[in-house]
């Protein structure tokens, strides 16, 4: 089956549906290839700046303290 054709099944997927497929890719990938990045079965933590009100205020301040004086 060529990338083609999975695709826009891929993209009927929902958010958790998307996620699943990439967890068992990169099981896959991680079994068939021993020098791996990747250990098997791990879970890893993805950064999100959702909920991050420092960064957001650090990013507002440089932003402003950036705009030209008017």
């Amino acid at each position: 089956m060529s990338l083609a054709e999975v695709l826009p099944s891929l993209k009927a997927l929902n958010r958790s549906e998307k996620l699943r497929v990439v967890k068992i890719l990169i099981d896959e990938i991680t079994s068939e290839d021993e020098a791996s990045f990747f250990e098997s079965g791990a879970e890893y933590e993805i950064w999100s700046p959702y909920d991050s009100y420092e960064a957001a205020e650090k990013s507002q301040r440089m932003l402003e303290e950036s705009k030209p004086n008017a």
